[in-house]
């Protein structure tokens, strides 16, 4: 017992010794440094602390013996009940809290046993986590062995067959998401068609023309799904060749704005601005899926009302591109993952899309030898910056891209 108090000692040993069917030792220090030295000994099946230990308290010294690894039942006593100290008490580490006026032999029995063997069992359980830990590790390292010889054997096989596999694999996964993304749309597509016969039997060109435009963005979307399924294959299966061509930049990236136009939400414009020299040559079709790309998703995580901002200037014979706009942003952590395959920001979950745009993106960029910069932060917006060399690759045996799904096309 832990009390500054000699008078309360004798009462709660006197208590203790009328406890029958039990013998318990009631010890007694007086201070809180020797009450700390003591708990550390760790030498007696439980301890009782006073609340109030001079200029310390019982859970100043609660916490001390925890934080140096006393792992002995600790109870409380105070003179007053008093909810908020008992969860203090409990928050501190202690067993229990108990009221000094309230005690009696039956009572401070049954706290005792419970103390001690709530104790006994979080040792069990403790020594028992650490065995189970020691067969995890054990289990685990088996496991490791295990997977280095399968690492082995997977080395030896052809690389042919391991890119059939992996490309089985994405297609499955494709075709899983892809499925998905369908439905909305789909229903979008099938629900405004019911309803445009509907307003154009009453005249409501209003209605009619509000659901002629969700039409056209629905099948825009699924327009950009399957392009994104073409690039992915065409990609994946190495198909693609370089066509180079000299162009001026400036009207090609205006076109490619006209076209996003469809997508655009209540309110939002595009504002494009260009310097330096116009002329170009590189691949058009390829910068063509870049640059559409970048401004959709530009237009489609910012809010209605948000305008988007790009400016093109060519530098030393490098196209540099920036689209940066307000809308919901990036955080740091997804940035980590955005070029991967699939991956989908946190915050984006909510708005339609495979997670494929960026990753092919990425791709395309490595063809012609472009870089990529991203900075974003959440609520604040993107900004992407791509730099691209004025002289293209050479080409690499590689199939062009088809041009079967063209937004232009979709009015």
């Amino acid at each position: 017992m832990v009390d500054d108090d000699e008078e309360d000692f004798i009462i709660m040993n006197d208590i203790i010794t009328e406890i029958a069917g039990h013998k318990y030792t009631l010890e007694w220090v007086s201070s809180y440094r020797e009450g700390l030295k003591t708990l550390l000994e760790k030498k007696h099946d439980l301890y009782f602390i006073d609340f109030f230990l001079g200029v310390n308290t019982g859970l100043d010294l609660i916490f001390e013996a925890k934080k140096n690894g006393c792992d002995k039942p600790l109870i409380i006593l105070t003179g007053q009940s008093d909810f908020m100290a008992d969860n203090k008490a409990m928050d501190a580490g202690a067993t229990d809290y108990l009221v000094k006026s309230e005690l009696s032999s039956r009572s401070l029995e049954t706290t005792i046993r419970y103390a001690i063997a709530n104790a006994n069992h979080k040792k069990e359980m403790k020594e028992l986590n650490a065995e189970l830990e020691r067969r995890v590790t054990n289990r685990t390292k088996a496991l490791e062995e295990i997977l280095a010889e399968l690492e082995l054997s997977r080395k030896e096989l052809s690389n042919t067959v391991k890119r059939e596999h992996e490309l089985n694999e994405m297609k499955s996964h494709f075709i899983s998401t892809v499925s998905h993304e369908f439905r909305t749309p789909l229903t979008s597509i099938l629900s405004s068609l019911f309803l445009v016969s509907k307003y154009c039997e009453r005249n409501d060109f209003e209605n009619h023309n509000k659901h002629i435009t969700r039409i056209t963005s629905s099948v825009n979307y699924l327009t950009d799904l399957l392009n994104d399924m073409l690039a992915m294959n065409i990609l994946e299966e190495e198909k693609l060749t370089i066509h180079p061509e000299t162009f001026n930049i400036r009207d090609f990236i205006q076109n490619i704005i006209f076209e996003m136009n469809v997508l655009k939400k209540a309110n939002q414009n595009i504002i494009y601005t260009h310097s330096g020299n116009f002329i170009i040559t590189n691949d058009k079709k390829i910068l063509k899926h870049i640059f559409s790309n970048l401004i959709s998703n530009a237009l489609k995580f910012s809010e209605e009302g948000e305008n988007i901002f790009v400016t093109s200037e060519i530098n030393k014979c490098e196209l540099s591109i920036i689209i940066k706009d307000n809308g919901i942003g990036i955080s740091e952590k997804d940035q980590q993952q955005l070029f991967q395959r699939f991956y989908r920001g946190s915050n984006t979950l909510n708005i339609q899309g495979t997670g494929l745009g960026l990753s092919i993106v990425s791709e395309y960029l490595k063809l012609i030898d472009g870089k990529i910069e991203l900075n974003s932060r959440l609520k604040e917006g993107t900004s992407i910056k791509i730099a691209i060399p004025d002289i293209p690759l050479k080409n690499n045996e590689k199939e062009d891209i088809p041009a079967l799904f063209n937004k232009k096309n979709i009015n």
